[in-house]
């Protein structure tokens, strides 16, 4: 394989870890999301809800090739310092 193969190899590579990552991904947010709905429906049930300071977070980011970088530590970059932070 010559150069300019293994270079398009690379980024076909690329390119399909990021569709499949995405895809994991998406699949896993729509998981969270749904599990965090039946909580608030049960809690409104419950005559609750209102009474409550519900409040969401996370430990840290995910480097997912941003800037180059695939890992969770060791870096303190955009990606691993913003987390989402919900406050109901």
């Amino acid at each position: 394989m010559n150069g300019n193969g293994f270079v398009k190899f690379l980024l076909t590579v690329l390119i399909l870890a990021v569709i499949y990552f995405g895809w994991v991904l998406t699949g896993a947010l729509d998981r969270v999301r749904e599990s965090n709905l039946r909580v608030l429906e049960r809690l409104e049930q419950l005559g609750v809800l209102d009474d409550l300071v519900i409040i969401v977070s996370s430990d840290h980011g995910e480097n997912l090739g941003e800037l180059g970088l695939w890992s969770e530590h060791g870096t303190a970059d955009y990606c691993t310092t913003r987390i989402p932070l919900i406050i109901r």
